[in-house]
């Protein structure tokens, strides 16, 4: 129930014209070893204090909320959005007085504490100042990043113009040192105006502070004016943090300062906001079937870097992802919606602690290739903005290409060759016995050379001999080499090119099996692989029932016999 009240100089707005007041309260315990910005540091959050307009737009009325408190002899820290006064501070002018007060109840009769402190000059904003090519995630490296700014007075020789990034910003290069002060990749910009300074002026980059030191002339005894309005724009690299910067810090500064170290203009712009990068982040494809275009399972890993309520998850190659049909058996895990490639979940997440989620029922894509996945957090319930944490673009595992069997066959010796065994070749093929067996198969995606193609079956024998690929339904083999044949498995490394576009016939030499399999045990599959943890292309499982016969003794006596 304790109230703070902030009590600006006049002239300044502390409300905007909604009637809010933007603001951030954190406590800085020094009992627990805060020192300056290092230490333990905690926010205050939005259920735990409200802000309300006071008296005057020159003051905002903070009230504690449920049990929150402020306790004495520990360090805060507030921050406020504020509109400085439109003109000017003159010289000699005298500085208002900003006011913080405390008090127990909300009666507002007797402050509990009371403090005054000078407000600050207020000089000229620039004219322009703004930032491009920036990132939002965490940690990212900023490559690029263009500043531009122009000033309402001239810049002369002696002047400084300083740039002050979000303390988290490192703009020096990382191989400078406390020597040359070097900053990160600095250029002047080709788009912007030319070479504004001479070549004695220096750009030095120390921590987040870049200055531009505009030299009094150059080698030739040539100095230089910038013209007030002349646009200046340079490009430098950084890197992101990785994670948020506290809201009252998150400005990119702007400061003409003259020789006699008079700040003549200066303004702010908010920096970018950072959404930390949830870290540990794996997916797996765990179903049974694990070809392009089947159903299978996906399971997601990762740690949230910041407090969650829901997610999406987004499938983005190869296309042809669905979640429509999906669901989690996971409780505590709901699914709230999906748009085709998207899936929508409602989940608790903690700081550091993992999650894993399960997705059962995917329609995987119809072609195969290197997958990539896009994971974003929501501080709601319903995956709606604000993003708590995010990774786009991540790796996930290859997807196996399909390779749709069709026309499976089975045939003995005599139906190989029908022509020289007319009658023999109609004769079904026997238990115990060489054949030949067959599938007609096109990839969804091109197989290169020097992979394996392994066929296994669970009833037959195969072997070495009779191998062999074929284009469409021509005698014209794919050059292979049969490097392993043992009981159900084949092994042969191709030595061409299998391509999406084309039609093939697969034929290996086969031991029949002793017994007629049942209806379902007869099962055939057929792969490539280049070594990974999952195949390139495969069949999936397929059940052809091939049909065989038992061989029979055939005794032909004669009772006469020619003399």
């Amino acid at each position: 129930g304790g109230v703070v009240i902030v009590t600006a100089p006049a002239g300044f707005v502390l409300v905007n014209s909604g009637g809010n007041c933007p603001y951030a309260v954190e406590e800085r315990d020094i009992l627990q070893g805060w020192q300056g910005t290092g230490g333990r540091t905690s926010a205050f959050s939005k259920s735990e204090v409200g802000c309300r307009s006071g008296s005057n737009s020159n003051a905002v009325v903070l009230e504690l909320l449920a049990s929150k408190s402020i306790v004495a002899g520990r360090s805060y820290k507030l921050a406020l959005l504020a509109t400085n006064p439109a003109v000017s501070t003159q010289e000699g002018e005298q500085l208002g007085q900003w006011q913080l007060e405390t008090f127990q109840a909300a009666d507002l009769l007797l402050p509990i504490d009371s403090a005054r402190i000078s407000s600050f000059r207020i000089n000229k904003p620039l004219l322009s100042w703004s930032y491009a090519n920036a990132g939002r995630a965490g940690g990212m490296a900023v490559v690029g990043l263009k500043l531009t700014l122009s000033f309402p007075d001239p810049v002369t020789p002696g002047d400084t113009i300083e740039i002050l990034a979000p303390p988290a910003y490192d703009l020096a290069s990382p191989t400078s040192h406390a020597n040359d002060a070097r900053c990160n990749n600095f250029k002047w910009s080709s788009t912007g105006s030319a070479l504004p300074f001479t070549a004695a002026s220096r750009v030095l980059c120390v921590g987040h502070r870049l200055t531009i030191q505009l030299a009094d002339q150059d080698a030739l005894g040539n100095g230089t004016v910038l013209e007030n309005g002349t646009a200046i724009e340079f490009l430098l690299d950084t890197r992101n943090p990785s994670s948020p910067i506290a809201w009252g810090l998150n400005h990119w500064l702007a400061h003409h300062i003259n020789v006699a170290g008079m700040k003549m203009s200066s303004s702010a712009v908010e920096s970018w906001v950072i959404v930390p990068q949830l870290e540990r982040v794996g997916v797996q494809l765990t179903g049974a079937e694990v070809v392009a275009g089947s159903k299978s399972t996906l399971e997601f890993k990762f740690v949230p870097i910041s407090t969650a309520g829901s997610l999406s998850l987004a499938a983005n190659l190869p296309a042809g992802f669905d979640f429509a049909n999906s669901f989690l058996p996971i409780n505590g895990q709901e699914k709230t919606g999906s748009i085709f490639s998207t899936l929508k979940v409602r989940v608790k997440m903690v700081p550091g602690v993992a999650v894993h989620i399960i997705v059962r029922d995917v329609q995987l894509a119809s072609v195969g290739g290197q997958t990539e996945f896009g994971l974003t957090t929501y501080s709601t319930n319903d995956a709606t903005d604000p993003v708590a944490d995010q990774l786009l673009g991540f790796t996930g595992f290859r997807l196996p290409g399909s390779m749709n069997i069709s026309e499976p066959g089975l045939r003995n010796d005599f139906q190989l060759d029908a022509k020289l065994h007319p009658i023999r070749s109609l004769w079904r093929v026997q238990m115990s016995t060489n054949a030949v067996v067959s599938f007609i198969f096109g990839p969804s995606n091109d197989i290169t050379a020097g992979q394996l193609i392994i066929v296994k079956s669970s009833a037959y024998e195969l072997v070495r001999t009779r191998f062999g690929i074929f284009y469409g339904d021509s005698s014209v083999s794919v050059p292979s080499a049969v490097t392993f044949a043992a009981a159900g498995e084949l092994r042969a490394t191709l030595e061409a090119p299998l391509m999406a576009v084309g039609s093939y016939q697969i034929s290996v030499g086969v031991v029949t099996p002793s017994t007629q399999p049942r209806v379902g045990a007869d099962t055939w599959e057929v792969m490539t692989s280049d070594g990974g943890s999952l195949p390139t292309s495969s069949s999936g499982v397929v059940a052809p029932n091939f049909q065989l016969v038992a061989p029979f003794a055939v005794r032909v006596t004669a009772e006469r016999r020619p003399p």
